[in-house]
């Protein structure tokens, strides 16, 4: 293997020095978390204000209405700018807002009854938040921060330090405090930190093996494919080794032919000449179309008719039609015009076209039709040929596979034609029965946006 990937891999197996960070998914994530908390704690507020259940209700509903405009604000931020925040920045942002909801939280609770409100155990809640999203002294200061909110409402009152909110429930009477002593206070408190120190540690360490095991799965899969486009160069340096060695054969045989006459007049070998040219240039179309399944450049494409290229198509292979006593039958919808590149796509139905061609007896005929959807714009060539099996399907598309004779194919046709689609954001699939022949099925996109080159190996 590469000694780069190796390192990379290396790396990538590393969990102990990756910290763990927000993201702008995790952040947007957030937001809508917030709202539908927002939402839910201002319904739950305008609830109690209305029916007269709170002692301090303005405090209580500004508190409530708080969390809508604070995420309203975030969300803002998060569309304008967040696309070009670093992560420590989005660390910095999603700290903040879960620290800005631990204090209205808090705030809450103080005007709504204190810890006799069973919704004090949120406060567990924002800090397991804080630990999946954040680093583990991020998520520290959160729980921090929550345990000394918490522990201001439970000793506060009882200090003298803080008024005492109860809420009046009509069906019970007024909810008194139920930490009424200080060593009391003592021991919940001690309870409520291990409870937040237990949600850091837990959560924090699920999620670093859950990244862990993410970054191994990574690095498996980058080896796995190292390992197979190592195979698949080795596979297309067989093939182009095999195409060429025929026609390099036959060109040193009339090299050699001609030394052994030096002195002859060349219109004595003038035979030699022609089989000379064909097999340099065979050679030169292998390396020419290997260079086209190579080249990375993104297509270039212009607004083109579909069907009008499609006649193009089958008026050029008709000589080749014609040679092998095989019709081609062109059936069109109405198509719309599509941007492509042209010169691409006309190259890889020329291929389909051919290959059907080539698989069809004499007398029979080539159907090619087109149309389109909502989404995609098609094109079927079915040939009435032997078909192909199965595994030899599943190899169709590898580069100098070919199921042809010796000298009648490459092998680079089909990997060119479906390397062309699929960088218009489209597909080529193959389907074959044994006895009924083949269907090529070419798929392009209606709306197609910019699709970045495809790996040539792939």
């Amino acid at each position: 293997m590469p000694y780069t990937s190796l390192v990379q891999a290396q790396r990538a197996s590393r969990s102990a020095d990756q910290p763990i960070h927000a993201s702008l998914t995790d952040l947007h994530w957030l937001t809508r978390l917030r709202w539908v908390a927002a939402v839910a704690t201002c319904t739950v507020t305008s609830t109690v204000v209305a029916l007269d259940w709170a002692t301090a209700p303005l405090p209580l509903a500004v508190a409530g209405l708080t969390g809508l405009v604070t995420n309203g604000l975030w969300h803002w931020l998060l569309v304008r700018h967040g696309g070009l925040w670093s992560p420590r920045r989005l660390d910095q942002v999603a700290l903040a807002q879960i620290s800005l909801d631990v204090l209205t939280l808090a705030t809450l609770l103080h005007y709504g009854g204190g810890v006799d409100n069973p919704f004090d155990s949120l406060f567990a809640l924002h800090v397991a938040i804080a630990a999946t999203l954040l680093p583990r002294r991020s998520a520290g200061f959160v729980a921090l921060l929550s345990a000394l909110a918490h522990s201001l409402l439970v000793l506060g009152p009882l200090l003298g330090w803080l008024q005492f909110h109860p809420l009046r429930l009509a069906f019970e009477g007024e909810v008194h405090h139920e930490v009424e002593s200080l060593p009391q206070g003592v021991l919940y408190l001690l309870a409520h930190w291990a409870m937040l120190a237990g949600v850091v540690y837990l959560t924090g360490t699920l999620r670093t093996r859950q990244q862990a095991a993410e970054r191994a799965r990574q690095a498996q899969e980058l080896l796995a494919r190292n390992n197979e486009k190592l195979a698949r160069i080795g596979a297309i340096s067989a093939g182009v080794a095999h195409s060429v060695r025929n026609p390099l054969h036959g060109a040193l045989n009339c090299v050699d032919i001609l030394a052994q006459t030096p002195d002859a007049p060349l219109r004595d070998n003038a035979d030699l000449l022609p089989l000379l040219r064909e097999a340099l240039q065979r050679i030169d179309q292998v390396t020419q179309r290997l260079l086209t399944l190579t080249r990375s450049e993104a297509a270039t494409r212009h607004a083109t008719h579909l069907g009008a290229l499609l006649h193009e198509c089958v008026q050029q292979v008709q000589p080749h039609a014609h040679e092998h006593a095989v019709a081609v039958q062109l059936t069109v919808s109405p198509l719309p015009e599509l941007a492509i590149d042209a010169v691409r796509i006309r190259e890889a139905l020329q291929n389909l076209l051919d290959n059907a061609i080539d698989a069809s007896p004499a007398g029979t005929t080539v159907e090619v039709t087109a149309g389109a959807d909502a989404e995609v714009l098609w094109i079927e060539v079915r040939d009435r040929g032997e078909g192909i099996a199965p595994d030899t399907l599943a190899r169709v598309f590898e580069p100098f596979f070919t199921t042809k004779a010796v000298g009648d194919g490459t092998g680079i046709g089909l990997p060119i034609a479906r390397r062309a689609v699929r960088d218009h954001g489209g597909d080529l699939v193959l389907r074959s029965e044994l006895g009924a022949g083949t269907v090529a099925r070419v798929e392009l996109p209606l709306q197609a946006g910019e699709v970045a080159p495809a790996d040539p190996l792939e």
